[in-house]
């Protein structure tokens, strides 16, 4: 079953950027990064999901139309990227999948035994200003990955 996915105005950044699915159970910006669920309805002093954040997400945490917005964490086979506080200021991080040495492998348990063989380089990020930036070279290395000229990511443009 495809899910439908409605692209509107982000109440955030004014771009026509937010991805509105499950009912607007899900607001996802893909221009300023930030993220809404139906768990975060209400406000910061109130909201039990809310109060459940690491205090960095907590301090990046915004408050409109009665719903709480955190900066987004995507999680993907070949990086992840997500907002780390960098000189005092947050920006957006990409940390890249890379392969575990065997020197390094039983600081990676898995829980069912046995160690990863890889892991996401967060000691070595990339890092933007802007949530689009990172965007822009995840869909990149999407598409190096994949072998293919076209991943089916939503297609990004940067407006101005």
């Amino acid at each position: 079953m495809n899910e439908m996915s409605i692209v509107s105005n982000c109440v955030l950044c004014e771009q026509h950027a937010l991805h509105v699915r499950d009912n607007g159970n899900l607001m996802q910006c893909l221009n300023c990064g930030y993220v809404s669920t139906a768990d975060f309805i209400g406000n910061k002093k109130t909201n039990k999901k809310f109060q459940t954040l690491p205090p960095d997400m907590k301090k990046w945490a915004k408050e409109f139309n009665e719903r709480i917005w955190i900066p987004s964490m995507i999680t993907l086979p070949f990086a992840v990227i997500f907002p780390l506080d960098h000189e005092g200021k947050m920006q957006w991080a990409i940390a890249e999948m890379v392969d575990v040495s065997e020197e390094e492998k039983q600081n990676y348990p898995k829980p069912e035994g046995g160690f990863y063989d890889k892991r996401y380089d967060t000691n070595n990020p990339q890092i933007f200003e802007e949530f689009f930036d990172a965007m822009i070279l995840v869909n990149q290395k999407a598409k190096e990955q994949s072998g293919e000229q076209e991943v089916k990511l939503p297609k990004l443009t940067k407006i101005k």
